[in-house]
């Protein structure tokens, strides 16, 4: 079987590896110059440690006719070791790693193939019962033999691997990496850092084997604070640094569009009314009511990742703080109400104030916590970093010099803002008054600081992410910008809130880079509760209970994957209690006082006219609430 992000493939290469495959005939090959700047690859390269035995001549079976190590082919490190096809034989190389019965073990290797026709080629592997063997052991010596994966045609470096438990008897188990007969003697497969892990391991000498661990796969997620979906274009760094191999969701949702109740969300997967954190403060929600005992943070350290949380956790938090929730290795968050300066942290453990120097600007402070933590996260070990700062969130305080720099934007006045005609909402929104020329004033102001404090946020994520690749990480790193909410500018009356069903509620950024994925926006139903999720999936993890979040590396990897239909939204306390259910096209929402909306999103897209009365629409509504019923009860 095959894991991992497929890298695009590269066209010039394919074309010069088909002619260098047919013109060589000898041990001495070589082959192109693969298109990568040396200073992209990352990951210790441990076949040319010198600490090591791998690699190299002590792969069995490399100077044979048809085999060869190669330094200019790589993935991840280099000497990949090329077998040429055949029609007369199988060519084999192979290594051997001690191993216990009984125990599980991951075996693998990147495989990039050129030309390759039927079984192509193969990484697999062989339970062997004593050591030294030569390369066809003898029946009573093979104890069971296992197909880790194959790649045929022509492919870009792929990862072939699989889990396996070794079988009563085995002392070795011999990775073979070949390429099946080939009638036409065309083609060729490169292979490298493959791995067979398990902590007691030992090399077996002869043959001396040791295989190149992949790198660890790391994530990122940068969440910020009330961000609407609109506003990335003001982050021109982060621009910039998540667009190649980047995928850009511009259907992505916050469920329950409230600080408290969508973080809960981000950290489990779940919908607001399954993990019970219904508002931001208690007795409904908060931090006192959020359960923290299974998070995507303990279900990452379990599986040994270094975990490490930054900035602002769940509303609330000072009322238990310094009270560190399970699942973190770094806790470093607000322990005092969420500022930009003189606002406390516990520091895992120690309470730290910090004032108002320019030093102590939030942003600045918990990006530096961020950065060593990168550093100081052992080489193997995977990390999962959060990355939570206060920004946008009001009052919105940039940083000293970043004050005016979007003095020139333009007021925010789009056809829904200040609706004149509300008439066809329900009571609540009937309920406000239109928006005074001294209430617009002040939102201005606001917004110009809210976009001034993205300023300071988008150089932290360039931080992270230069952090990152000088440390080896990038390639091998998941990294996630998204918000937990949006943010309401007077669409439909509404003076700053974030908690309601409208667009510029639920709407957020959604970007996720992976290596090797195809940049491209995509317009597919995304949402908060995938995040957990997915970040599971990326790590290998299995969440150990229910999620109501979908994984999203399928979609990832093809925008045609089946996918969902419709998304819960649901609200609770601020705005009156409701649920909705949020299509690619219609919004509709029901209230408990049994006020009604529907939208359509593509007639509509400023939701000015609710259609929930229009009788030709009755029978789309009467769907819509079927849909609700059923998302619901989930």
């Amino acid at each position: 079987m095959q894991h991992g992000f497929q890298p695009a493939r590269r066209a010039l290469i394919g074309l010069a590896l088909a002619l260098f495959v047919v013109t060589c005939n000898s041990d001495q090959l070589a082959s192109p110059e693969r298109i990568v700047p040396a200073e992209a690859l990352t990951g210790p390269n441990l076949l040319l440690d010198s600490g090591f035995e791998a690699g190299g001549a002590d792969w069995q079976n490399s100077a044979a006719p048809g085999r060869a190590v190669d330094g200019t082919q790589f993935h991840a490190g280099a000497f990949a070791q090329l077998i040429v096809a055949s029609a007369a034989s199988e060519n084999v190389v192979y290594q051997d790693v001690a191993v216990t019965a009984g125990q599980s073990y991951a075996a693998g290797a990147w495989v990039f193939t050129q030309d390759l026709n039927d079984l192509g080629g193969v990484v697999e592997l062989l339970w062997l019962d004593s050591q030294g063997l030569p390369e066809v052991p003898p029946a009573a010596d093979l104890l069971g033999t296992q197909i880790v994966g194959t790649l045929n045609g022509t492919q870009d470096w792929t990862l072939v691997s699989g889990s396996f438990d070794a079988p009563a008897g085995t002392v070795v188990a011999r990775v073979r990496l070949r390429v099946g007969l080939e009638g036409d003697d065309a083609g060729a497969a490169w292979f490298d850092d493959g791995s067979v892990t398990e902590v007691t391991s030992q090399d077996v000498t002869p043959p001396t084997a040791i295989m190149d661990l992949p790198p660890p796969k790391n994530v990122v997620l940068i969440l910020s604070d009330d961000q609407r979906a609109e506003l990335m274009p003001y982050m021109p760094l982060t621009s910039s640094l998540l667009n190649a191999e980047t995928v850009r969701f511009s259907r992505a949702f916050v469920t329950t569009s409230w600080c408290c109740p969508s973080r809960s969300s981000i950290l489990t997967g779940l919908y607001a009314h399954n993990h019970g954190v219904l508002t931001n403060t208690a007795p409904t929600g908060g931090a006192t009511k959020f359960k923290p005992g299974s998070t995507v943070a303990t279900w990452l350290h379990q599986v040994g990742y270094r975990t490490g949380l930054f900035g602002k956790y769940l509303n609330e938090y000072p009322k238990i703080s310094p009270a560190i929730p399970p699942g973190w290795d770094d806790f470093q968050v607000f322990s005092s109400p969420p500022d930009y300066f003189n606002y406390a942290v516990n520091e895992n453990g120690t309470i730290v104030n910090y004032g108002s120097a320019t030093s102590a600007y939030a942003t600045d402070v918990f990006a530096e916590k961020a950065r060593q933590f990168i550093w100081n996260t052992p080489t193997q070990q995977p990390l999962f970093l959060f990355f939570a700062p206060y920004v946008p969130h009001g009052p919105a305080t940039p940083y000293p010099s970043d004050v005016g720099a979007y003095a020139t934007v333009p007021k925010w006045r789009p056809p829904s803002f200040n609706e004149p005609d509300v008439t066809d909402k329900p009571a609540w929104i009937r309920a406000l008054k239109k928006i005074t020329d001294a209430q617009m004033v002040t939102m201005d102001a606001l917004h110009q600081r809210q976009l001034e404090t993205l300023l300071s946020l988008d150089r932290a994520v360039a931080s992270i992410i230069t952090a990152l690749q000088l440390n080896g990480r990038w390639g091998s790193t998941l990294v996630i910008f998204a918000s937990d909410n949006g943010y309401a500018w007077g669409e439909h009356r509404l003076v700053d809130r974030k908690n309601c069903p409208y667009e510029e509620c639920i709407r957020v950024p959604y970007w996720v880079r992976a290596p090797g994925l195809i940049a491209r926006t995509d317009t597919n139903l995304v949402a908060n509760i995938d995040l957990a999720p997915t970040i599971a999936a990326w790590a290998g993890v299995t969440p150990p209970g229910k999620v109501n979040g979908m994984n999203l590396r399928p979609l990832l990897e093809n925008r045609f994957t089946p996918w969902r239909r419709a998304l819960l939204i649901e609200h609770w306390g601020g705005a009156p209690t409701s649920s909705g259910v949020r299509t690619s096209r219609y919004l509709y929402n029901e209230y408990a006082n049994g006020n009604k909306e529907f939208y359509d999103l593509v007639l509509d897209p400023y939701q000015r006219f609710s259609r929930h009365k229009v009788e030709a629409n009755a029978p789309l509504i009467a769907s819509l609430k079927a849909i609700l019923t059923e998302i619901k009860a989930q």
